[in-house]
């Protein structure tokens, strides 16, 4: 028994080892890639695969549909874009993204450069001004629901206290009538 137990401890700790070389050759093979910093939205033209090093015969991590937007954090020297998603970071070829496009009013696309930051700043406050003008009066349907409530329960037993009442000066009447 003994002898089986020092045989399991000897080869999980074999197995550890050949995990931990296993993740030190990824990471080395990941730094030697040279990444421009970028950080900004971009769209994905054609359905692809996000893969976990900027090759195309690498794992993929995630696929991307057509029109989803992407987060773009970097970009190699070798046509490719470092992407971010939930956590996942992963290159998708360049030929893949292009510039991300906003719908203007007049239903026109145009790149988000053109369309400003003030015009998507205006209507993410009137949204948030919305949601508080909601908010507010959910809050003051409830505080009328909740007075309405105790009026109601007031009332009833108002009503239970009155027949109760009215039931005992009964009975004493006919006590002083007897």
């Amino acid at each position: 028994m003994k002898k089986a137990g020092k045989i399991a401890v000897l080869l999980f700790f074999w197995c550890c080892s050949l995990g931990i070389f296993n993740l030190r050759a990824r990471a080395e093979e990941g730094d030697n890639i040279s990444i421009t910093e970028m950080n900004q939205v971009m769209t994905v033209a054609t359905d692809c695969e996000a893969t976990e090093l900027p090759d195309d015969d690498s794992a993929g991590i995630t696929s991307y549909c057509a029109g989803a937007s992407v987060w773009v954090v970097g970009e190699t020297d070798d046509g490719w874009y470092k992407v971010s998603y939930q956590g996942k970071e992963g290159f998708i070829r360049k030929e893949y993204i292009e510039g991300l496009q906003v719908e203007m009013e007049d239903k026109e696309m145009v790149e988000i450069n053109e369309a400003g930051l003030d015009a998507e700043m205006e209507a993410m406050e009137a949204e948030g001004k919305m949601v508080v003008e909601e908010v507010e009066r959910q809050r003051s349907e409830a505080k009328r629901s909740r007075v309405w409530t105790i009026v109601i329960v007031v009332l009833v037993i108002g009503i239970f206290v009155t027949g109760i009442i009215s039931t005992v000066n009964l009975g004493k009447n006919k006590k002083k009538k007897k």
